[in-house]
C-alpha cells in the first residue's frame, strides 16, 4: 500500500474512532469529562395569587440595539388563566410579570385592569414583535377603562409600570422564549 494511502486510511481511522468516543445524544460523557449544565430553574416569586399555579417560564426581550433583558413569566395560555390574569397581586417584583398568550388565534381588543392591585406596562406582541406598549393603571369598579392596540396580536407580556421605558422597550423588540 503507498504510504499517501496508507496515511489517508490512518487519518480516517482516527476520525472515526474520536467521533466514537465523542458524547452525543443518549451518550454518557467520559469519565472524568465535566457534564453539560442543567439549565437553572427560572423563579418566580410567589405573587399570593392563583397566577402562582402557572408555569413558570424564562423570556428576553431583544431591542433593536442587541441589548437583551430578561424577565421571568408565568404564563396564562387558557381563557380562564388570561382572564384572571394579575388580579389580586399585591407586589410585582422587578424584573417579573406574567406572558399572555392566544395560541388559537390572534386577539383582537384589549386588556383592562378590573381588580388589579398595580400600575402595569403592557407589551403586545404580533409573531414575537413588540407592536405596542401602553401603562395601566388599576381598576377597581366597572366600566374599566380597555387598552387596546389598535391591531392583532397573539401575545401580551404585562410588568411593572415603567419597566419598559426604564429599559428601553418599545415597538420593535423582540421577545424570544419562553425557554
Amino acid at each position: 500500500m503507498p504510504a499517501a494511502v496508507r496515511t489517508r486510511a490512518v487519518a480516517v481511522a482516527v476520525a472515526v474512532l474520536l467521533a466514537a468516543c465523542a458524547p452525543g445524544p443518549g451518550r454518557t460523557p467520559a469519565p472524568g469529562a465535566e457534564p453539560a449544565p442543567a439549565p437553572a430553574p427560572v423563579v418566580v416569586p410567589a405573587l399570593g395569587t392563583a397566577a402562582d399555579d402557572l408555569p413558570a417560564a424564562a423570556v428576553r426581550l431583544v431591542r433593536s440595539d442587541g441589548g437583551e433583558v430578561p424577565v421571568a413569566v408565568r404564563v396564562a395560555a387558557t381563557p380562564d388563566a388570561r382572564r384572571r390574569g394579575l388580579m389580586g397581586v399585591a407586589d410585582l417584583p422587578d424584573g417579573t410579570g406574567m406572558l399572555f398568550r392566544f395560541p388559537e388565534l390572534a386577539a383582537h381588543g384589549g386588556f383592562w385592569m378590573r381588580d388589579t392591585l398595580v400600575p402595569l406596562d403592557i407589551a403586545f406582541l404580533a409573531a414575537g414583535e413588540v407592536v405596542a406598549v401602553a401603562t395601566m393603571t388599576p381598576c377597581a369598579a366597572d366600566p374599566c377603562p380597555i387598552t387596546d392596540p389598535g391591531r392583532p396580536y397573539d401575545a401580551a407580556l404585562e410588568v411593572p409600570a415603567g419597566w419598559l421605558a426604564a429599559r428601553g422597550i418599545g415597538p420593535g423588540t423582540r421577545l424570544v422564549g419562553p425557554e
